[in-house]
């Protein structure tokens, strides 16, 4: 590579790999992981909530009546009623009441919820670590800390073959968001997950063979040309 070479890769790593990075890719990923977060919380929260209504029925010494009466007076599910359509299909009821007289008294009812809940949170957990360690692996590229990114691209891999098996494994009734009001369900939500997680790969990869180029080649030949280019100059100024 010569010196004009190595000049143009250069400005294209600074005018836009750079900024696509910190721009683009890193907002994106931090936006991922707040949204994962929030869902995951959500999850835990009512999974708690269904707890609570499975202890209360099993537990209850008032007549299934009179425990539903009960629970209606509480905060549990309040505000149930204006949950989103998906939701209510979800859990099979479309009123917080319909909801209630479900947990007291239809058997696993809510030990079936819980599970589901507590699936959905083990694999959103997996989404928040995948994508914290996507933004300390994209900070380490945009500083050509090539020892760094390596290292962190491993571990990116094996906490994805982890997300890879869980989807593998719990796929049915899932959904991935494909659009502001779409979303593949099932086994295309499968699909569409193992779709983004290879773009991901193919992403990272490209960005790690760029920035190791800048860094073991670019940057070292640039170094040079400028040292030849003031010794030449110096020569000039002497003569």
């Amino acid at each position: 590579m010569n010196y004009e070479h190595a000049l143009k890769l250069n400005v294209l790593w600074i005018k836009k790999f750079r900024p696509h990075i910190k721009d683009n890719l890193l907002p994106d990923h931090k936006n991922i992981n707040n949204a994962n977060t929030a869902k995951m919380e959500s999850a835990r929260a009512r999974c708690a909530s269904f707890k609570c209504l499975k202890e209360m029925r099993d537990e209850s010494p008032f007549t299934k009546d009179e425990t539903i009466a009960s629970i209606m007076m509480s905060d549990v599910f309040r505000g149930y009623d204006t949950s989103p359509p998906a939701m209510k299909q979800m859990y099979d009821a479309e009123t917080r009441n319909e909801l209630l007289e479900k947990s007291i008294n239809e058997e696993d009812y809510c030990e079936k919820i819980i599970s589901h809940l507590e699936t959905s949170a083990e694999g959103l957990g997996l989404a928040i670590k995948q994508a914290k360690k996507e933004i300390v692996l994209l900070s380490y590229i945009y500083n050509l800390d090539m020892e760094n990114a390596n290292k962190h691209f491993e571990e990116w891999k094996k906490i994805s073959y982890l997300s890879q098996d869980w989807w593998e494994e719990n796929h049915n009734s899932r959904g991935v968001d494909i659009g502001d009001e779409e979303e593949h369900k099932n086994e295309n939500a499968y699909i569409e997950f193992m779709n983004r997680e290879k773009q991901i790969y193919q992403v990272f990869e490209k960005l790690l063979k760029i920035a190791k180029e800048q860094n073991d080649t670019v940057k070292p030949i640039l170094k040079a040309g400028k040292r030849m280019n003031k010794r030449k100059n110096g020569k000039k100024n002497r003569g």
